[in-house]
């Protein structure tokens, strides 16, 4: 339950960070300008308040596997780079307040939001994420013992 902005020091720190996880918190403000790392793969500010819009500088983090900005208060036209991420398998933006064309997402980025999609064995179909969310994996090291979450 977070309350605030968002400390702009969080992009200094990014060096080597690989999940950034703080959704569901209370922040005012937007999201840092100088988020960038080459080792980000997992990027989740669902439902945090947030306004403004996705900075430019997200477009370094080419590892990102997973980027949920959904559920926020972003109002910006929308950020024509998002096709920058070669791995990306979520993508969440939903019930923000985007505007603009969606031109620049290739076809094949598509392709690769397995994660995103569900199929119903019925009627053999794929459905976007309808009241489920996604699943996100997670390496935990403790005493040097290695764990998968």
């Amino acid at each position: 339950m977070f309350t605030g902005s968002i400390p702009q020091c969080i992009g200094n720190v990014s060096r080597g960070l690989t999940v950034l996880d703080m959704r569901m918190n209370k922040f005012e403000g937007t999201i840092p300008t100088n988020i960038s790392s080459v080792w980000l793969t997992s990027l989740n500010l669902h439902g945090t308040h947030l306004r403004g819009n996705i900075p430019s500088s997200l477009a370094t983090c080419v590892t990102l596997k997973v980027l949920d900005l959904g559920n926020n208060n972003l109002n910006a036209s929308f950020p024509s780079w998002l096709g920058v991420f070669p791995d990306l398998t979520v993508l969440s933006l939903r019930s923000n307040k985007f505007h603009g064309k969606i031109r620049t997402l290739p076809p094949m980025l598509f392709q690769s939001f397995s994660s995103m999609m569900e199929i119903d064995e019925t009627t053999k179909q794929a459905s976007y994420m309808e009241d489920v969310f996604y699943e996100d994996s997670t390496t935990l090291v403790i005493k040097s013992s290695l764990s998968k979450l």
